[in-house]
């Protein structure tokens, strides 16, 4: 049996018969390279399965990393916004004399000669609700930027991604921040605010602030998300440091 030999036949209409004897070494060498090729091939394939789902897997990361990043700039901006202006009013409210000034000896002025204080009737300022943040996890708002075009005018753009995967209604409504702590109302077509989305959707508008105010004024745009139905679905404070295209150093 280890001289034995098997002939393999060819037979095709237009050529002669032509016969070939392997031996069993022949032949089993074969079987064990179509073997190995068989296994390198699985190996390369289970390889790049394995290199595409950990490539996956860190891109997904990268995102919900980038996203935290921003998240946390974003709510960083807003409590040293808020600790400038409690700043300010408790700059304010210093000035005024105090009870321990009364007590320590000084003399007050007769009623009739005392000289009237203006009261400050400013109403007071509710940061809570000004820099109030929402999100129902029903749509996520990424890549967000604003492009100044003059003193008055700027132009927003944002990628809305549906997070619940079914088709989502609304109307985005935007509103101006400024550095004193007072909000205004931004004004623009209302068929650019509106939007229809199943997974994903780019926004730009092209927005004009209102005449009181100007980009110089302007802290920060807040970002309101509703549905068709009125519900608030998104809420954000975007600070201009974050959103502004960055200055080549």
């Amino acid at each position: 049996m280890v001289d034995a030999k098997y002939n393999v036949i060819l037979l095709r209409d237009d050529q002669p018969v032509r016969r070939y004897r392997l031996s069993i070494f022949w032949l089993k060498l074969l079987l064990w390279i179509f073997f190995l090729l068989m296994l390198a091939a699985s190996a390369g394939i289970y390889g790049t399965l394995s290199f595409w789902t950990r490539f996956d897997d860190l891109e997904q990361r990268r995102d919900q990393l980038e996203k935290l990043v921003q998240e946390k700039n974003v709510k960083l901006e807003r409590l040293d916004s808020m600790a400038k202006i409690l700043s300010e009013y408790e700059e304010l409210s210093s000035t005024q004399p105090s009870q321990a000034d009364k007590k320590s000896g000084q003399k007050e002025l007769p009623r009739e000669t005392a000289p009237a204080r203006e009261l400050d009737t400013r109403p007071a300022i509710d940061l809570s609700k000004l820099f109030a943040n929402l999100d129902l996890k029903r749509v996520a708002v990424r890549n967000i930027s604003l492009k100044p075009l003059d003193n008055k005018a700027f132009q927003l753009s944002l990628e809305l991604t549906n997070e619940d995967g079914k088709t989502l209604q609304g109307q985005l409504g935007l509103s101006a921040i400024t550095r004193d702590a007072k909000e205004f109302a931004i004004d623009s077509k209302s068929e650019e605010l509106v939007f229809q989305i199943n997974k994903a959707k780019p926004v730009t508008v092209n927005v004009s602030l209102p005449e009181a105010i100007d980009i110089g004024q302007v802290f920060g745009i807040k970002l309101v998300v509703t549905a068709v139905d009125g519900k608030p679905l998104f809420s954000e404070t975007y600070p201009l440091t974050l959103i502004l295209p960055r200055k080549a150093d």
